[in-house]
């Protein structure tokens, strides 16, 4: 089984690898990460629709490749 994981900071890897080694059955984790979510929120206060349309995609790249997301 292969199970993605979203990260904002790289300190989160290590835990969550270490969290899934002792408490699942074997997995293969698919890490993807942009550590410029986290100032992007931080500088702006809230989720702007610029941090959603970033968080997308990492979340739906195939989608957002066939369906362009407004503005791109």
């Amino acid at each position: 089984m292969k199970i993605g994981l979203i990260h904002a900071t790289t300190t989160a890897v290590n835990p969550i690898v270490k969290a899934f080694q002792e408490e699942s059955t074997p997995v293969e984790l698919l890490h993807f990460m942009d550590t410029g979510l986290l100032p992007m929120i931080e500088e702006s206060g809230s989720l702007t629709p610029e941090i959603i349309k970033r968080f997308s995609l990492l979340v739906f790249p195939i989608y957002v490749l066939k369906h362009p997301l407004e503005g791109t």
